[in-house]
């Protein structure tokens, strides 16, 4: 919720120091959660290291070859390039929202 009431007319700099300080990370912060993040990563078991690795491995393969039968049967070129670009990358997507390592 907002610090403020809804009738009142908040000004431009209370909106933004509370959205600075309510909704973004320090520089310092950002290190220490990147750094949380990659020794939770690397306490990982092997197995499910290359479980994780393999279905990467099998995810970007499957987009590739869903954006080009997409784009095959579309006869404006333009479109066709656009379509495979977006089934492509939400492929890639897929892969980093699934937090897969693509690189062991």
């Amino acid at each position: 919720m907002l610090p403020f009431k809804a009738r009142e007319l908040p000004n431009y700099k209370r909106i933004r120091s509370y959205i600075i300080d309510n909704h973004f990370n320090t520089p310092a912060e950002v290190i220490d959660l990147s750094i949380k993040a990659c020794e939770n990563k690397t306490r990982l078991p092997l197995g499910k290291m290359i479980l994780l690795g393999i279905m990467a491995g099998a995810f970007i393969p499957f987009g590739g070859a869903t954006s080009s039968t997409a784009a095959h049967a579309v006869e404006n070129v333009g479109i066709a390039r656009a379509l495979a670009g977006c089934i492509l990358y939400w492929s890639s997507i897929f892969v980093t929202l699934c937090s897969i390592n693509t690189y062991l």
